[in-house]
């Protein structure tokens, strides 16, 4: 790459850096959304939302604030929302399913240690590698597993990098326990577009509450 492209490029990449940091610190750039079983999360403007059958958005852009807390869901695993960027051309994506009851009662969650996190590592890292097969995707890099706290829960993060259709994706898994439901906030997005992305993604995992 000659000296000339390089600075071009780097100016191209500063700028996208740039505006991406600004959209997120504008407010007005994200819409709050209310979610069954007490949660909410902001989400960009114009984001599409996907097929859902409990909430029946399927094709449809958030455009204005949504309030779906009212709809009644029975227990079990259920897709909550789902939501791709846009324009199409581009991909970032977040999920949120709920499980009631959780897969790890939280009194167990808390007593995780570093050779629990080790075990889980492993355990996960080999179901991915199957899943993803599944669905002709390879596992790239298995980042790891640690816990964090999203709207004062503890949470089972997991990362790991696979393949995708236009190029390598990034995906974390947030497994979110709560007393009565397990919240998993499954946030993914295009390498390649890391510099647009990767703080927008971040703005929406900051935002999840959970009553």
């Amino acid at each position: 790459m000659t000296h000339s492209k390089y600075k071009l490029l780097s100016v191209i990449v500063f700028v996208l850096i740039s505006y991406n940091s600004a959209f997120c610190q504008n407010s007005s750039n994200f819409l709050l959304v209310d979610l069954p079983r007490g949660i909410s999360v902001k989400l960009p403007k114009q984001w599409r939302l996907i097929e859902n059958g409990y909430l029946n958005l399927m094709n449809t852009t958030v455009e204005a604030n949504l309030n779906l807390n009212g709809i009644q869901i029975p227990d079990g695993k259920t897709n909550l929302i789902a939501a791709n960027s846009m324009p199409t051309t581009t991909f970032a994506s977040i999920k949120i399913d709920s499980i009631i009851p959780p897969s790890i009662p939280y009194t167990e969650v808390q007593k995780i240690d570093s050779n629990d996190l080790k075990m889980i590592e492993k355990i996960i890292q080999n179901g991915l590698i199957k899943v993803l097969k599944q669905q002709n995707y390879s596992l790239i890099e298995f980042i790891g597993c640690h816990l964090d706290n999203i709207s004062n829960k503890i949470s089972l993060v997991t990362e790991y990098r696979r393949t995708g259709l236009n190029g390598s994706v990034f995906v974390q898994i947030n497994q979110i326990m709560t007393d009565n439901q397990e919240v998993v906030v499954t946030l993914s997005y295009r390498e390649a577009e890391s510099p647009i992305w990767k703080a927008v993604v971040k703005y929406i995992r900051n935002s999840v509450i959970i009553k």
